[in-house]
């Protein structure tokens, strides 16, 4: 799924929380939660897009067609594989999430924007389409999707599921404020 989508499904998750929530302290950062679920792919393409693409950039004489056909070969297709396994496996969500409840000694929920992200991912990255390692580092294994988020079906599909849960919060947090 695309980065947006996954930033706004968490928010939309969080938000629902949220409506429930009593206490104004209870209540959770949607920004916070758009972020953990965009995190998985920002680790994966965004930060070494960042550091990478200039210095390949640099060495392809700042030719972009160039620079683009080197970032896809290896070494740095295997960098962002490596990425990708780590912050698309459940067990390295596990793991991190364990670790961040020892260290604070309450659990952060928001970071489940993070799972979300790699549960909605399962089901939308077919073959060839960077599948998503759930069980990484322990094993490879990954399951061939349903539907590549990237078609124009399941684009439209989730466009308007967003728009739908978004009106839904929107007016139940209306009729709450009224009441």
């Amino acid at each position: 799924m695309d980065i947006i989508s996954h930033a706004l499904w968490s928010a939309a998750l969080f938000k629902s929380i949220n409506l429930k929530l009593k206490k104004k302290k209870e209540k959770f950062n949607l920004w916070w939660a758009a972020f953990w679920g965009m995190f998985p792919d920002i680790f994966a393409f965004v930060i070494p897009g960042i550091i990478l693409f200039p210095i390949i950039l640099s060495q392809t004489g700042f030719n972009l067609a160039s620079a683009i056909s080197t970032a896809q070969a290896s070494p740095y297709s295997d960098i962002i594989a490596i990425l990708y396994s780590i912050s698309h496996s459940l067990v390295i969500f596990a793991l991190v999430f364990l670790l961040i409840w020892f260290i604070f000694k309450k659990p952060v929920w928001l970071m489940f924007g993070w799972l979300l992200h790699i549960l909605i991912d399962i089901p939308t990255h077919t073959a060839g389409h960077f599948t998503t390692p759930i069980l990484w580092p322990v094993s490879n294994f990954s399951i061939n999707g349903l539907i590549y988020w990237g078609e124009s079906l399941f684009m439209i599909i989730d466009i308007a599921l967003l728009i739908i849960v978004w009106t839904i919060i929107f007016a139940v947090e209306r009729k709450k404020k009224k009441s």
